[in-house]
């Protein structure tokens, strides 16, 4: 096992979480309301119980109920009962819910490209092996990859079968239903 980790690199990489947060903070404020919970129910959300959503975004039982209010007050989501299970709720993106949703993901890759496009491609290719070791290490079960994922661009990590994510939350849990 790897000894600490030295005190620059986490003080640096705490830096570089804020700036890359900061960017898409500033760019997706003006797309959608609550884009990061859009993200998550275009990715893998759509369809299926709000306890799944809940899950992702660490929302206690009231806190997913009242955002899922929002969706459908802004128009962007719609629940409906489980037919497998009536005491449950499923919960839908409308038209313009996917819409938002994509326009949530592409201003967050934006920022981020802005943030990372002055790297090189052989600097590129480091923080990539980087950060699939360490976003393979941060999934050991199915939850915590849609925790991870719940912001993410499934054909930019070439989700399923390249993204250390899935492949790692699969390892564990063993495939998921896509």
């Amino acid at each position: 096992m790897a000894g600490a980790p030295d005190p620059r690199l986490v003080n640096r990489l705490g830096a570089a979480a804020l700036l890359i947060d900061d960017a898409v903070r500033r760019r997706t404020a003006d797309v959608a309301v609550d884009a990061e919970a859009l993200t998550a129910l275009v990715n893998f959300g759509h369809g299926r119980r709000i306890e799944e959503l809940r899950a992702a975004l660490s929302l206690s039982q009231p806190g997913g109920a009242h955002l899922v209010t929002r969706l459908e007050r802004a128009g962007l989501a719609v629940r409906a009962p489980d037919p497998s299970d009536g005491r449950g709720t499923l919960v839908r993106l409308t038209p313009r819910g996917r819409a938002a949703a994509r326009r949530a993901i592409a201003a967050r890759e934006d920022a981020i490209r802005a943030v990372v496009g002055p790297l090189d491609a052989a600097e590129q290719e480091v923080l990539l092996r980087v950060l699939d070791g360490l976003l393979a290490r941060a999934s050991a079960s199915r939850r915590d990859a849609r925790r991870v994922c719940r912001q993410c661009d499934g054909a930019a990590c070439g989700h399923p079968g390249d993204c250390p994510v899935t492949r790692a939350a699969d390892a564990v849990d063993g495939p998921f239903d896509r």
